[in-house]
Order: structure tokens, then C-alpha cells, then sequence
């Protein structure tokens, strides 16, 4: 399901009915520019928000125009919006007590967990069906298995190594000889895909705002707008340019510390090395590419990696149809929700010259939003909570990357 960000200045209900029959309306969030009518004063006193070391500012920001309270008591809160939590932590939470993650979504959010957990799907369905994540082996376990492919590959192959629990471009290199691979630290490691699609010249991928609130139904939705993040080095393919990491990672955090580096204020413009999502549709379009089969295969891969979390959280016994706009795989059977979902999403094939969505990189479930993050983009308060369930619920943000 897509949604638009809201431009009203008028004041918006407090509560918001569900697009579901038989469930009950939702608390609205709002954006910067909206107001929200006030509860009567019995309702209003429960809107409690148990803030934590993770919360957002922007977060911060929309509850408090829902006219929440921040609480710093344990148990007496509506909403919490912090880190993973144990076992335990989940089992005490109250059925009117809502929070940013499911049990067990690290199975998708850990870059070792999700190759793992991807590679067994794609055993179980094959390559037709998951053939979009590169190929990945873990250390030290794989290590054989990777010195094979490393000998198979050839002089020329590159790699790129990863920490499998870090974020924002910590620990990341590119190689191209064995000497160069740690050995006394838990890796990831993947054949670098050294052809990818440039524009102006330089790198990039994207960011896309993804939000889960139910596994059973499962239910999900993507935001229409999200983040392409470009690398603020022109791109080359010599080995020599290997340790630039302003060249080879998009990362933010990364690229930002480049003094080459361009900011951008106006969320509608191509410029600079941040745009938004639906500057890059017009930029693609005003070179002739057709972005409708695009975007389909990209909701094809985030439906099935999220299939991949709802299997391994839910199990295989409570699976239940895939709700999403446009989208009934009335199955209980995973391997009907992954042909169906193939039938429906997967039918288009992009243009060779326009490139192919091909790598999923990375799922945070936790990822920080912010005007640092996305200046001047219009993707920040209504991309995480101002939805039709607002529950909260499981955000994870995909990274993509385009290859030609």
C-alpha cells in the first residue's frame, strides 16, 4: 500500500477508523504542519509514551502533538518506540501496550541472520524466486566454502566484507586478495557486484520505509517515497579505488565526512547526493524508462523478505493469507504465498538499459530518522507513524542497489 504524505493545515480527528472491518479506529499522528483535536480528558489521560535512549526526535515531535505524556515508569505506557527486546520483555507487555518491533525480527535485521535465513528460502523455492541477494558466505563457518569461490572467481573478482551486526558503513571494505580478509572477527562476505547503474557517474542505492503491523493477518505496508543515497565519489572500477570508501559505500554516515559532499534542501530536485525516491522516478523517466515494473519488482522483494521473518517468528502453522492493497494469497502454505506472490508482483521484467534491482543489502529495524538523515526530503513524519494502523508496530527499512 502506498501513502502520501498529508498537506492539510486543517484540524484532524483524533482518532482515524481502520481500513479493516471489525477492528477499532487508531490514534492520528500528525505531520509538522497539522493539529489534532484533544481526546476528552478520560481518554487523554492514558495517552502515556515511555521514551528511550533510540527514540527519534522526530518521533518525539509526533506524539507530542497527539497530545501524548512521556512517562518514565516501566509499566504505565500506551507506546514505547526502543530497542529489541528479550524473550522475557515481550511476555510481560499488555495487549493495549504498543512497541517498534516484533519477537524474534532480528532474524532479518542481523546481516548473517538474513543471508542465512534468504539462502534457506531459496533452497526450499529456488533461484527463480530468491534470486535477489548476491552470493553470501559467513565467518568463520563458511570459510572453505569461500576459499573455493574465492579460487573459482579469479585474480579479478572483488568482494566486499561486513560486519553481520553493525550499520551506518562501520567495518565495511572492498577487496581483492586473500591476505587482505580478517581472521580473528565474525564476517559476512559477498562478490561485489562491480558493474553497477550510475548516474552522473556515481553510486547509489536506495531506502525504503516499510511498516508491518500484524503477522497474523500479516499485513504490510511500503511507503511511496523514500531515500536514494548516492556515494559522493565518482565511481571506477580499478582496483587501485578499492579502499576509497566515498566511491564504493553510499552510506550517509560515511559519505557525509567527504568534503565533496552535497547536501539537498529541496526534496524534489535531482541534486546533491540525497534525493528523494520520487526525484529519481522523474529523473529515470525523463531518460525513457518506464518505472512501473520497477517499483513492482521492488515490493516483490520486500514482500519476501518479510515472508522470510513471518515464517521464522510466526511459524509455519500460523501462517496466514498476505494482506496487502492489491494483494490476497489466500494460503496458508508458504510455498503458495511465494508463487502467488510471484504471479501477482513478479510478471514485469525491467529494461536492460534501465537497470535491475537486483541486491537487497541490508534491513535495520530500528533506524534512526531525522532531519540530518533526510534534509529537506518529505519523508520523515508520515513515513513512520502517521499510517493507517499506527499500532506501532515493525518498521524495517530496506536498502536496495541497482545494478546495470
Amino acid at each position: 500500500m502506498s501513502l502520501e504524505p498529508g498537506d492539510s493545515q486543517e484540524e484532524q480527528p483524533a482518532l482515524v477508523p481502520s481500513l479493516f472491518p471489525r477492528i477499532p479506529p487508531t490514534l492520528y499522528f500528525s505531520t509538522a504542519n497539522e493539529k489534532v483535536e484533544l481526546l476528552p480528558a478520560e481518554q487523554r489521560r492514558l495517552l502515556k509514551w515511555k521514551m528511550s535512549t533510540v527514540t527519534p526526535n522526530i518521533v518525539k515531535q509526533t506524539i507530542g502533538r497527539s497530545h501524548f505524556r512521556v512517562t518514565k515508569k516501566s509499566h504505565d505506557w500506551l507506546g514505547c518506540w526502543g530497542h529489541h527486546m528479550k524473550s522475557p520483555g515481550f511476555k510481560a507487555l499488555g495487549e493495549h501496550q504498543k512497541l517498534n518491533h516484533f519477537p524474534g525480527t532480528f532474524q532479518i535485521g542481523r546481516k548473517d541472520r538474513l543471508w542465512r535465513n534468504l539462502s534457506k528460502m531459496q533452497v526450499r523455492f529456488g533461484k527463480q524466486e530468491f534470486s535477489f541477494f548476491p552470493q553470501t558466505f559467513v565467518l568463520p563457518q563458511d570459510i572453505k566454502l569461500l576459499r573455493k569461490a574465492w579460487e573459482e572467481g579469479g585474480a579479478k573478482q572483488k568482494w566486499i566484507i561486513k560486519p553481520p551486526a553493525s550499520a551506518r558503513g562501520i567495518g565495511i571494505q572492498v577487496i581483492h586478495k586473500w591476505s587482505q580478509m580478517p581472521r580473528k572477527r565474525p564476517l559476512l562476505v559477498q562478490k561485489y557486484l562491480d558493474k553497477p547503474y550510475l548516474i552522473s557517474g556515481n553510486k547509489f542505492d536506495l531506502r525504503l520505509y516499510v511498516y508491518v503491523t500484524s503477522y497474523n493477518p500479516l499485513r504490510v505496508y511500503m511507503f511511496s517515497d523514500g531515500l536514494v543515497r548516492f556515494a559522493s565519489c565518482k565511481y571506477s572500477s580499478s582496483m587501485k579505488t578499492l579502499s576509497n570508501k566515498f566511491m564504493h559505500l553510499t552510506n550517509y554516515s560515511v559519505n557525509k565526512k567527504n568534503s565533496e559532499y552535497q547536501t539537498n534542501s529541496d526534496y524534489k530536485a535531482c541534486q546533491g547526493h540525497k534525493w528523494a525516491l520520487k526525484a529519481l522516478w522523474q529523473y529515470l523517466g525523463s531518460k525513457g524508462v518506464n518505472t512501473t515494473p520497477i517499483w513492482e519488482k521492488i515490493k516483490d522483494i520486500v514482500i519476501k523478505t518479510i515472508i522470510v521473518c513471518f515464517v521464522l517468528c510466526a511459524g509455519i502453522s500460523l501462517l496466514r493469507p498476505l494482506c496487502q492493497q492489491g494483494v490476497h494469497l489466500g494460503t496458508s502454505d508458504p510455498a503458495h504465498m511465494v508463487r502467488n506472490c510471484r504471479t501477482m508482483k513478479g510478471k514485469h521484467k525491467t529494461r536492460r538499459e534501465s537497470g535491475s534491482f537486483k541486491m537487497l543489502k541490508s534491513v535495520c529495524l530500528c533506524s534512526g530518522v531525522s532531519t540530518a538523515t533526510a534534509p529537506g526530503l518529505n519523508t520523515t513524519d508520515r513515513t513512520w507513524l502517521a499510517l493507517p494502523e499506527p499500532g506501532i508496530g515493525f518498521v524495517p527499512v530496506i536498502h536496495l542497489s541497482y545494478e546495470s
